[in-house]
């Protein structure tokens, strides 16, 4: 009886070993790629394992569970999937790649592998740092660009001449009309080409962060700290605000540009903001469990040139929109649709 214990022993610490050595290329082929060959890269949905704190991928339509839960984070295809290293192999290494979708017929497209760690960029020994000083003119008022809309001169009154540089930290562009983020005497403000103050926008404490324009709006919309840890949306031009104060919501500027849609905070309530028209795509409710937005479409979707000071055709974002599964996950990692359904795997 011992023997066989042990021989069952040995047997199963040589499986697991094996399955621990193994490729990078031969994991994700046979956990992952062989998995779900049957079915549309769009309708797969991760789903989390509280009991191996990993994810796989449900069948959005029968959701049939189809792999292991074998990555670190949840993923969607979009067309491709980039799973950046999340897929454990031995010791403390873990694989990085990327997987075409459906319709390229899950190619494995690259990977690689490394041992988890913090790369910081260094500035190289010897580097010579332009001066800024030459590009200041005594005789402006505001600031000058290049046909591009690249900062050339500008005003002594936003140069720092301890740090030598610039204090116009964004210039964008809004009715045709150039305009700035600025910081001087230890305050913020958005101001136009000549250097004056927009109304509203002068003397702020925090920085202003400007949303993306889309080319249905002849305004420039701002997140802007109110103070008392509340923020607002307020228009440069016409100086309308939003009725709500929200609560700090990073949400809105991250997974957006490409479907313009946010999730924002309003105390203990969310909702779903369309960035393109500035109203509830879903009101704000304290029901509402929203944590992050997320899709899945089969073929890529248009993201256009996001430059700062670049307009979105609106066109293309309703596009998108069409072309997408758009997801909101939950506290409990579960998602659910635009029409607030709950995809959940059969266990």
């Amino acid at each position: 009886m011992k023997k066989i214990i042990l021989f069952a022993y040995i047997l199963f610490h040589f499986s697991v070993r094996a399955q621990t050595t193994m490729t990078c290329e031969e994991k994700v082929d046979k956990f992952l790629i062989e998995k779900i060959k049957p079915y549309a890269s769009n309708d797969l949905i991760p789903y989390y394992s509280k009991q191996v704190n990993k994810w796989g991928f449900f069948h959005r339509k029968t959701k049939k569970i189809i792999t292991k839960p074998i990555l670190n984070e949840p993923y969607f295809f979009h067309p491709n999937l980039n799973f950046h290293y999340s897929l454990e192999q031995m010791s403390e290494d873990r694989c990085t790649g990327e997987i075409s979708g459906s319709l390229d017929n899950y190619k494995l497209k690259e990977t690689a592998s490394s041992e988890s760690q913090l790369f910081v960029t260094m500035k190289e020994e010897g580097e010579i740092k332009p001066s800024f000083k030459s590009f200041v003119k005594s005789d402006l008022t505001g600031f000058e660009v290049d046909e591009e809309g690249q900062l050339t001169y500008f005003s002594p009154h936003f140069y720092d001449e301890v740090e030598d540089r610039p204090t116009i930290f964004r210039i964008f562009k809004v009715k045709n009309a150039y305009c700035a983020i600025v910081m001087y005497d230890n305050h913020y403000a958005v101001i136009n080409q000549r250097g004056v103050p927009f109304p509203n926008f002068e003397k702020l404490s925090d920085i202003p962060t400007k949303k993306q324009s889309y080319s249905n709006e002849d305004d420039a919309w701002f997140w802007m700290n109110t103070g008392k840890e509340e923020y607002s949306f307020r228009s440069l031009l016409s100086g309308i605000q939003l009725k709500e104060s929200f609560s700090e919501s990073p949400n809105w500027t991250n997974n957006t540009q490409d479907i313009g849609y946010a999730i924002l905070t309003i105390g203990k309530q969310k909702g779903l903001m369309d960035l393109t028209t500035m109203q509830w795509k879903i009101a704000s409710a304290a029901e509402n469990d929203f944590s992050s937005l997320a899709y899945a479409s089969l073929e890529p979707l248009n993201y256009g040139e996001y430059a700062y000071d670049s307009q979105i055709a609106i066109e293309m974002i309703q596009e998108n929109r069409k072309k997408a599964y758009i997801y909101i996950r939950n506290s409990k990692n579960q998602y659910l649709d635009l029409n607030l359904k709950l995809y959940k795997p059969i266990q």
